[in-house]
Parts: C-alpha cells; structure tokens; sequence
C-alpha cells in the first residue's frame, strides 16, 4: 500500500515545470515540463532512478500548437506518434511507430462535413476495424457510434442507449443535470462498474449527499460552491478535495494517498503517484 505520499509541482508563468512525488521509503519520482517560446508543450521527462530523470518524449508541434509528432529519449528519436490534419484543422489519422493506425472522416455515407462519420482503427499487420457515425437528419444529434444506438430528447440529452447487450436509461431535471442512470439486461447483464442511482432535481446545481434510495454519495461543498468532498466508491471511500484563495485547487486525498498541488490560476495539473496517476483539473 503506498502511504504518505507527498506532491510539489513548479509553475512559472502558470505553466506546469515539474513534479516531485516522494513515496513509501523515500523513493522520488519526478516528472519535468518544457515548452516552446508559444508557449506550447515541447518535452516531457518522466521517473528514472530516485530522484532522477528516465526517458524523455519530445514534441514537434505546428504553428497551431498541434502535436504532429512525438518522438522517444531525442528531438530525432523514433517516432512514438504522429498525426495529420484535414484542411478543417481536424484530426484525420494517427500512426503510431508501430505501425498501427487510427484514421478519421468526416461527411461521408450522407453526412454532414462537420459530423465525424468514420472511425478506423487498424492494428499492426491486420485488417482495419471501423466504426461508422449516424445522427437525426433533423437536429444532427448522434444516434449510433456503430457500437451504442442513441435516443435523445429535443435538447440532444441521451434518453436511453443499447450496446453490448446492456440497455441504459437516463433523466434529466429542469437544469439539464443528469440525475437517473438505470442499466437492465438486454440480453447482457450490466457489468458491476456499471451502477444504478437517481437523484432528486438539483435545485442548486449540487449532487446532494443521498441518492432517493439513501445511498450515501459523500459530495460536500463549501460555501462558494467548491466540491469538498468527492464520492470514490459506493458508499465506501471518499476524495477531499482542497482549494486555495483563488479558486484553484491545492490538495486531494483519500485514506490511502494525499498529493499537494500548486495548480497555478486554474491551470490543469497532473500529479504523479508513483504507478498511479491523478489529474485534476480546475
């Protein structure tokens, strides 16, 4: 069990520098940041030996700041990764160095070009795996990723949705919050993950401590509407969450881990447990 872990991230200019994770027996992992003069993410050190730096990723980024390739251990490493855009500035494929790849297109089969129609994945030395897009003709909603088939509301809030054999239900109060999830079989029964809760309309935009059932759901917040406390696992362990003066958040915890952060002006910070990984986003 990892225990008295200890977070400190660096920041200049709210950008993210570095991490130091101290774990059970003093082992220190730490993770370094650097970035272009845009401003945009270059390099990414991860652990090595305690307290020291291991591999290094580096990035090649366009003058949008879109990666278009990663690279491993040198700015003229193997390539990790590497994307290409359509002339809309979306994402159209990703290969990855060994050799597999994702590829992406949009406003074929009769839809609309800015509707993702196609995604295919194709493994190494194998035949591609694709799974094609469907939405309303009438309110471009999505109704069916080639996996879940969708019904949605006139608002394009997901109503119900069958997949995998699992069928699902969902409501919605009067603020658009989602306050149902049912899962039934159909024919499948739902894995365990997959869990059952409704909630009373959030008047306030706020989960409530209790589900209608009375299952505790341990959200608490603080008086200017920050979450102090964060439900984990049903009715068992719980996230506190910290924050500073300026809204940011400075510290998570539960009973087995505490990471301190310096989120820098609500800027997103990861913070690095040593095989475990936490992001929070503020």
């Amino acid at each position: 069990m990892i225990m008295d872990i200890l977070s400190n991230a660096k920041r200049a200019y709210s950008r993210l520098m570095g991490e130091a994770t101290t774990g059970t027996g003093g082992f220190i992992a730490r993770i370094g940041y650097a970035y272009d003069q845009w401003g945009y993410l270059k390099q990414v050190k991860y652990p090595g030996t305690s307290g020291n730096f291991g591999r290094t990723i580096y990035y090649e980024n366009d003058i949008l700041g879109r990666a278009l390739n990663v690279r491993n251990n040198t700015s003229s490493g193997a390539v990790l990764a590497h994307f290409t855009y359509d002339n809309q500035g979306r994402r159209s494929a990703l290969t990855f160095g060994s050799g597999a790849k994702n590829e992406y297109r949009y406003g074929t089969n009769g839809k609309r070009i800015d509707q993702l129609s196609e995604w295919s994945v194709t493994p190494n030395n194998a035949s591609p795996i694709t799974r094609l897009f469907d939405y309303d003709a009438n309110t471009g909603y999505l109704t069916n990723t080639g996996e879940w088939s969708i019904q949605n509301d006139n608002l394009g809030r997901i109503q119900q949705a069958a997949g995998h054999g699992v069928r699902t239900v969902h409501g919605h109060d009067d603020f658009g919050n989602n306050i149902r999830h049912q899962a039934y079989a159909n024919p499948n029964m739902p894995p365990s993950t997959m869990i059952n809760w409704e909630l009373p309309p959030l008047l306030n935009n706020r989960i409530p401590a209790e589900t209608i059932t009375g299952a505790q759901t341990w959200w608490q917040y603080q008086k200017n509407g920050e979450a102090a406390w964060i439900g984990k696992t049903p009715g068992g362990d719980r996230i506190q969450l910290d924050w500073d003066g300026f809204g940011s958040l400075k510290s998570v915890s539960d009973t087995t881990i505490s990471c301190k952060l310096s989120t820098g002006f609500g800027r997103r910070c990861k913070a690095s447990v040593m095989s475990k990984t936490t992001v929070a986003a503020t």
